[in-house]
């Protein structure tokens, strides 16, 4: 792809370290955090990407309203971090970032979906060497400059990362689109699948229980459109070929975003989906699956509606059921984060012993970074005073 120089290899310069400050609940529950230079519109990545036996960090987005970057973090180990970011990193915001195995040679490597700060596209598999540095595949993908995202799955059954595009091509145009992985990290077009073009988000997962990644898709066809112009889609793969099994698989939101997990034990992918209904209310959703891909609207009470976030299904708590973190804008205009514990039956209860920063318009990645076994939480975003925040809460519920 041509891409411009800068976004040939990730060049890394040190730049910081990163130490712990405490935080105390106003239940007297302290918790070990640590604050890291703040990014909202953004993306983050958590993978042990120089192969030192823990956890790093890739974080893209905006600083403020004239600066966006991507840093990567990495782990020394003892709760400090050591930031690294130079100009060759591609400057990026509303980006979405995945570190997984693309050519599987057993290091990390990194895909990216995002928009530079001079509107260009930037959509691609950025290999791994093992140490922390990357060097981006001459790939060619769609170019979606206004917003994109993309989700990783394995689409075709072959043991590799396939991916699927989709974003704002031009207003009021969106396109989605499937990429196949060679193995190798190199992306072609699948012609042979089609999708609605939506600026929403998208989740691979065995929705139906026979054995192959099928996708939802929910989100907005065409800026201004009419309430029918917002999708919650289900595509069934059958033999690595996606038709639409149901146009209205769960209640159709914009700005969406999603999550899946078994949250009632029964062996199959539940979800839960956020964003704004046909009505324009902002609307948070548990549906339970009833192993065939047809999705059953839970009545939780206890669920914040909000918008411009993110859901994340988890095991904060270590005992083996699914919790759910939760980040946005109520109606009221209010940023607000929180978490619910599971009581194991898809039943969830807000947990009120910490209490988490509101944020909006970021992402929230759960992972054991500090290597003790339990949980640890990074949010991204920008908070009720707008400023841009990156926070590790660590051992959430030790």
């Amino acid at each position: 792809m041509n891409k411009q120089k800068c976004f040939d290899t990730f060049s890394l310069s040190v730049a910081a370290v990163i130490s712990i400050t405490l935080s105390v609940s106003v239940n007297a529950q302290v918790i070990n955090k640590v604050e890291l230079d703040g990014r909202y519109s953004s993306g983050a990545a958590i993978a042990d990407i120089d192969g030192d036996g823990d956890l790093d960090l890739i974080i893209a987005g905006r600083k403020d309203e004239l600066h966006s970057d991507t840093i990567v973090y990495k782990n020394n180990g003892s709760g400090t971090f050591t930031a690294n970011a130079s100009e060759n990193i591609p400057v990026t915001w509303f980006a979405t970032i995945e570190a997984e195995d693309l050519n599987n040679d057993g290091l990390i490597d990194v895909f990216m979906s995002a928009r530079s700060i001079r509107f260009r596209s930037i959509i691609n598999a950025f290999l791994g060497d093992g140490e922390g540095e990357f060097t981006a595949q001459d790939n060619r993908f769609i170019r979606l400059p206004t917003a994109s995202k993309m989700r990783l799955g394995d689409y075709d059954g072959d043991g590799d990362f396939d991916v699927l595009v989709f974003g704002i091509y031009g207003f009021p145009d969106r396109r989605t689109q499937l990429y196949e992985n060679d193995g190798s990290g190199k992306y072609s077009l699948v012609t042979d699948s089609f999708f609605d073009g939506v600026n929403g988000d998208a989740l691979f997962g065995d929705f139906d229980s026979d054995g192959d990644e099928d996708i939802l898709l929910a989100g907005l066809r065409a800026l201004g459109a009419s309430a029918d112009d917002i999708v919650g889609q289900f595509y069934e793969n059958r033999m690595g070929r996606y038709s639409v099994e149901n146009e209205r698989a769960f209640e159709p939101v914009s700005f969406a975003v999603m999550d899946s997990g078994d949250i009632d034990g029964d062996g199959d992918l539940d979800i839960v989906v956020s964003g704004l209904d046909i009505n324009n209310n902002h609307t948070t959703v548990l549906y339970t699956n009833d192993g065939l891909g047809n999705f059953r609207r839970v009545f939780n009470g206890n669920i914040a509606q909000l918008v411009y976030g993110d859901v994340t299904f988890a095991d904060v708590d270590n005992d083996d059921d699914l919790d759910l973190l939760q980040m946005g804008r109520n109606e009221r205009g209010a940023s607000q984060t929180f978490l619910y514990l599971n009581n194991g039956r898809g039943i969830f209860t807000p947990y009120n012993r910490v209490s988490f920063e509101g944020l909006e318009r970021g992402t929230i990645d759960v992972a054991d970074i500090n290597g003790n076994g339990t949980p640890d939480v990074l949010f991204t975003g920008i908070n009720n005073r707008d400023r841009a925040k990156s926070t590790i809460y660590f051992d959430v519920m030790e």
